[in-house]
């Protein structure tokens, strides 16, 4: 989230000049003062953009970092000199040298420094975004990126939160763990589960809200926030492994469970409903993935189906949101993907109810946080805490399409995800991760088959439009009237923690009757 990044990159103000060009071009050449020769278009919270970093910083270059997030009308810049809507991108001067995977190839090949040397004909430099200040006490960053008006109460609450443990979640019932396995028909009772995100232990009074002035919009801002900082801190940017050991006790954790106690109050709603289509899966998504942690960092997690099923079916991991209680599984499947069923008015008779102890608000507001439609591409943003799943990032409203088209490219690029190879005989072998099987429906229309050669070719087709370089040219080939033949497999889904394993809490994970 830096805008200018610990490789030497000077802080002095660079010069600019607005009488022609780029508005944010520099005409200074070679040598100019505070100006770095190589610059980065990055993004807060862009897993490859911090891959793109940590695969620089060992080489000792001075680089600059334009930041579309602290400076959004940059991103049409980024496009416009790079041809492409995605971050990062990396230039010398005006020379493109690409992203991530550009320079991967070259550090392998050992001509990342050759390819990155300054040449005379390189053209203008282009200026990098001001430098956000930061204090050297290690967790204050997020501190230093609050509004001055929110920034000591929420300090204050987050340090009262690093000390508060209370018993949250649900036991779990063995009858509706075998009933689901039956029938994979949920069966979710939030009235004797605890979310998370209370400000104090259940029966005890509960503080006065630490940002009482504070609106859904500006919660929600700082919920992005204050996730982007312990994603920046505490994802390995190789793997995108989260070390969930050291995040537990971190003022940068602290500070996301002070903003999720905030958004428990039941004023919000109003503000919640009103937002666009966009700000509402924006908050959705970074909603889910920060609930995820937490109930990793609460619970702990593993992967067998009895766990998986107590994490997010019973469910045990839930939030108050605006006074109403949602869990991982109602924000995922309820919400962004509206699948039927979902917040209906439970029956009155009958012995299967698929909800209880409903109220009008809960409804309220989980069926208007609903998205008009469902977007595939949330597949390639929520982040479980599996292994599978894409890398953690924050997302906003603003920029949302543009975030999202970057999440799935990045999804699709990696091999694990889509693998594309040709055979010596010409035929195209892709392989692609469960994830486009379990939503198969999403991807490649309703009543779409995971055996069918239909839904896998409607798979495809959506992942193609995503694919880019030699992979993009060998799957247009696969899917071209006439083309190559192709075969597709499935790659098994890993469900595996993506991180250390923290220790798993008896009361959630052990049966009752």
């Amino acid at each position: 989230s830096l805008a200018a990044l610990s490789l030497g990159v000077s802080e002095k103000p660079s010069r600019r000049r607005r009488g022609k060009g780029l508005a944010s071009c520099s005409d200074d050449s070679a040598g100019s003062a505070g100006t770095p020769h190589i610059v980065m278009y990055t993004r807060p919270g862009c897993n490859y953009c911090n891959r793109a970093k940590a695969l620089l910083a060992p080489k000792g270059l001075d680089v600059g970092l334009v930041d579309i997030g602290l400076e959004p009308g940059r991103r049409q810049e980024a496009q416009e000199l790079s041809g492409s809507g995605l971050v990062p991108q990396v230039f010398v001067g005006r020379r493109h040298i690409g992203g991530y995977d550009d320079l991967k190839a070259h550090d392998d090949n050992g001509t990342l420094l050759e390819v990155l040397r300054w040449q005379a004909t390189d053209g203008q430099l282009v200026a990098p975004s001001p430098v956000r200040p930061q204090n050297a006490a290690p967790g204050r960053s997020f501190a230093d990126n609050l509004p001055e008006r929110f920034r000591e109460p929420l300090l204050e609450r987050a340090e009262e939160l690093r000390s508060l443990q209370y018993s949250a979640g649900s036991q779990p019932k063995i009858g509706a763990f075998l009933k689901y396995a039956a029938t994979k028909k949920w069966s979710q009772d939030q009235g004797k589960n605890v979310p998370l995100n209370l400000a104090a232990p259940p029966g005890e009074p509960t503080p006065a809200p630490a940002l009482p002035t504070a609106s859904a919009a500006e919660l929600g801002g700082l919920l992005r926030e204050a996730m982007m900082h312990v994603v920046d801190r505490f994802s390995d940017t190789a793997t995108g492994d989260v070390d969930y050991v050291a995040m537990k006790d971190s003022l940068e954790w602290a500070a996301v469970r002070a903003v999720a106690a905030e958004l428990a109050h039941p004023r919000l709603l109003g503000e919640l409903l009103a937002m666009t289509d966009n700000h509402k899966k924006a908050f959705l998504i970074n909603l889910y993935n920060a609930m995820a942690f937490h109930g990793i960092v609460a619970f702990g997690r593993r992967s067998s189906p009895w766990h998986l099923y107590c994490f997010f079916i019973a469910p045990a991991v839930s939030y108050c949101v605006a006074g109403a209680q949602i869990s991982l599984d109602d924000i995922e499947n309820g919400m962004l993907r509206s699948q039927p069923g979902y917040f209906e008015e439970p029956m009155k008779k009958g012995r299967f109810r698929r909800r209880h102890a409903r109220s009008p608000a809960d409804y309220e507001l989980q069926r208007g946080l609903r998205p008009k439609a469902m977007d595939p591409r949330i597949h390639m943003a929520l982040n479980c805490g599996a292994r599978g799943c894409p890398a953690v990032g924050v997302y906003a409203g603003a920029s949302l399409e543009e975030d999202l088209d970057a999440a799935a490219a990045a999804f699709v690029a990696d091999d694990s995800n889509v693998g594309v190879r040709q055979s010596d005989a010409g035929e195209i072998h892709v392989s692609m991760s469960e994830l486009f099987k379990m939503y198969l429906s999403d991807f490649a229309g309703d009543g779409a088959k995971p055996g069918s050669r239909d839904g896998q070719l409607g798979a495809l087709r959506w992942a193609s439009a995503f694919a880019a370089g030699r992979k993009g040219e060998l799957l247009a080939a696969a899917l071209s009237p006439g083309g190559a033949s192709v075969k597709i497999t499935w790659n098994a889904y890993d469900w595996s923690s993506n991180g250390p394993d923290m220790p798993l809490d008896s009361r959630i994970y052990t049966p009752t009757l």
